[in-house]
């Protein structure tokens, strides 16, 4: 079995998993011992984008409402074509959607303050970066 890293998303688990023979890791959200497929990408792209969830670019750009909430983009798969948009706050918690290809919401789940620090350490880790991404 190839590499997986497992990212805490509230009350479930963003599970990226090297597939064998290609060189794209697929995304799966895992809730309740059952996995929902999001789609693939390649390594690099998917943990700098979620890097993004912890510490957006600036300026802000917002990419439309969802829930009557501002959201910013983060990243889109292939094969299932599912978006990812993160709402900022309120404080430090962070909202993710995630949309299928038809625009439907498909997941809503929120990072505590202790899962966007967990989710800090674990990229910092598997990136490979001994300095931490700036707060």
């Amino acid at each position: 079995m190839g590499e997986v890293i497992l990212l805490p998303c509230g009350e479930s688990m963003l599970v990226i998993a090297e597939q064998s023979g290609v060189e794209w890791y697929g995304c799966s959200l895992r809730a309740d011992s059952r996995d929902t497929y999001l789609g693939a990408e390649n390594r690099a792209y998917l943990l700098t984008h979620l890097q993004s969830v912890l510490e957006p670019e600036e300026p802000i750009t917002s990419a439309g409402v969802i829930d009557g909430h501002r959201v910013r983009w983060v990243l889109s798969l292939a094969e299932m074509h599912h978006s990812l948009y993160v709402r900022d706050g309120p404080a430090e918690v962070k909202t993710l959607y995630w949309q299928d290809r038809d625009g439907r919401t498909a997941s809503v789940s929120r990072l505590s303050h202790s899962d966007v620090l967990e989710w800090r350490s674990i990229l910092n880790m598997a990136l490979g970066s001994s300095a931490s991404l700036p707060r």
